[in-house]
């Protein structure tokens, strides 16, 4: 479930954009696989993976053209597309649609295993995913941008993806619960507005904590980058 991002914002969020790109995510990663499944699972034996791939096709082809069209793979980008590449795996893989759908939930606790060992390393990853989103191609707020960081030494940062870790995990869990207790079809619908939901949440509060905790910084910030 990947949402459409911009590849370099320019100035504070568009609300608008934010909702217009919530709702286009829920119709590419959950209408419009939900109505593929339930028009071409009829057609193959009950626990069949043909109407899961077919129905993963829409979603992997608006990463691509995403991808191509911001001309750019960043750190986001990479995410999504091995997202993309262990779910088209695993149900392919998968003895049965069933435990497809299980496998493909438990890919979240994967990433939000590998976000903890980020931040555990003193790499995390959220920073680099703030850095693309407050930076851009600007070398001026590039360099703002680090100058903070060093003054907070990584901890706003090593938290935010921790946080993000936590919630990841515990919406996988969550999700394979469903896996294994709705209907196919429905659970296709159900679990992307869980896992889109989730992400607007996270995203909202890394906003929050990460512009409170960084904005501490902002004199010294300028008083060394008027003295450079």
């Amino acid at each position: 479930m990947h949402m459409t991002v911009a590849a370099e914002p320019q100035g504070g969020p568009d609300r608008g954009a934010m909702f217009r790109n919530i709702g286009f995510s829920l119709v590419v990663n959950a209408a419009i696989p939900f109505a593929v499944y339930r028009l071409t699972a009829p057609h193959y034996p009950a626990e069949s993976v043909v109407p899961l791939l077919y129905a993963t096709v829409v979603p992997v082809l608006w990463l691509v053209f995403n991808t191509i069209r911001n001309r750019a793979v960043d750190a986001i980008a990479i995410i999504a597309i091995c997202e993309t590449v262990a779910t088209v795996a695993v149900t392919l893989l998968a003895k049965n649609v069933g435990w497809a759908l299980i496998a493909r939930a438990l890919q979240g606790s994967i990433v939000g295993l590998v976000f903890a060992f980020t931040a555990l390393i003193d790499r995390p990853v959220m920073y680099y995913i703030s850095r693309q989103f407050a930076v851009g191609t600007n070398p001026e707020r590039a360099a703002g941008f680090e100058h903070a960081y060093r003054l907070d030494k990584g901890r706003t940062f090593k938290i935010a993806t921790f946080v993000w870790a936590a919630g990841l995990i515990v919406v996988s869990l969550i999700s394979a619960t469903l896996a294994a207790s709705l209907a196919h079809a429905t659970y296709l619908l159900v679990a992307p507005i869980l896992g889109i939901s989730a992400n607007v949440a996270l995203v909202w509060w890394t906003i929050r904590f990460s512009m409170a905790r960084m904005m501490r910084y902002r004199d010294q910030v300028a008083a060394a980058i008027q003295g450079a």
